[in-house]
């Protein structure tokens, strides 16, 4: 008997260790209307409310501005800025003096832009980033300008980043996305590298972000598309998904496409390590997926597509910033 019980209950723990290996990689069934793709994603979808749980909070600092003098902020993102009195003004353009609010964000991991939303694209051309930042100023919670004209219209910021193999250039986010950048045409803004701390100098009369970078050079290169297979419950409506380049500061974001009801990139560099990484939100719950790959390798189209099988995880939103923190 003393035989047969424990046998029985090696069994029981054996069937319970097998149904919780079956939560942790628990496939959420479509629910009828929810695994629909969307051309234009409403605001209420689910994947709204996941970027919002990622999103970083910016640091806000005070800033004294007194007429006559030249003012040195320290922030708690690490941006540094001399600013001159009448640089900032309000809304009528009048100089603003005394005490201001600075709210800065500093984007330099690729974990912190996926949290951000930011990628590394230029119109479906890969960017390599020594940092995204952000600059707003402002008063009572109303946002601050720049002078429109005169000698005060710039202000500069200095950061520090990991040493990169190409010049950066200025960018700008593209107005309706941040996925997007855009080459800064304003010549009038510089930056200035300082090899010595790795430390980049912006000189700019733009608040809001601006992205120092270099376009990845793909000449003599050939190039892949990446898509992804995914369980029928992962839409653009709930789901987002990216790459993440393994040696390079580089991160894109995969669109999905209502028609063939896939996520899919742009043309990408073969031959380079990366991570693909899914997070999904349904109900109210998380998931999260990850695949390392070769960018052109098995399961490409050659020079065309590669297609890649993801089957996410439950998991918590609080196991998805912790993973995309220490990217």
């Amino acid at each position: 008997m003393r035989k047969i019980a424990a046998y029985g209950l090696l069994g029981l723990m054996f069937f319970l260790n097998s149904c919780q290996k079956d939560l942790d990689t628990f496939t959420p069934d479509p629910v009828p209307g929810n695994d629909i793709w969307y051309n234009d994603i409403p605001a209420s979808a689910p994947v709204a409310d996941l970027r919002t749980a990622l999103l970083l909070p910016p640091f806000i600092d005070s800033l004294d501005i007194v007429p006559g003098t030249l003012s040195l902020l320290n922030t708690g993102s690490g941006i540094k800025s001399l600013i001159s009195y009448g640089t900032i003004v309000n809304g009528n353009n009048n100089p603003v003096s005394g005490r201001i609010a600075v709210e800065t964000h500093l984007i330099r991991k690729k974990g912190e832009m996926i949290r951000m939303g930011i990628t590394t694209a230029s119109n479906n051309r890969l960017l390599v980033s020594a940092g995204r930042l952000s600059v707003r100023f402002l008063l009572n919670g109303n946002e601050l300008g720049l002078a429109p004209q005169g000698q005060q219209t710039h202000y500069s910021v200095n950061f520090r980043s990991l040493p990169l193999p190409s010049p950066v250039s200025l960018f700008k986010a593209d107005p309706n996305s941040l996925l997007n950048w855009l080459p800064d045409e304003d010549t009038s803004n510089h930056i200035y590298p300082n090899a010595q701390d790795s430390s980049y100098q912006i000189v700019t009369k733009r608040t809001g972000w601006t992205g120092a970078d270099y376009f990845f050079d793909t000449t003599g290169i050939s190039r892949s598309k990446v898509t992804l297979t995914l369980p029928s419950a992962y839409t653009n409506a709930n789901t987002m998904a990216f790459v993440v380049f393994n040696n390079m500061n580089a991160v894109v974001a995969l669109s999905g496409n209502a028609v063939t009801r896939k996520f899919s990139s742009f043309l990408l560099p073969v031959n380079k390590p990366a991570m693909i990484i899914v997070v999904s939100k349904q109900g109210s719950a998380y998931y999260l997926g990850q695949s390392q790959v070769t960018i052109g390798g098995p399961g490409s189209v050659p020079l065309t597509t590669q297609d890649i099988e993801i089957t996410p995880s439950t998991t918590t939103i609080d196991e998805i910033r912790s993973l995309l923190d220490n990217l």
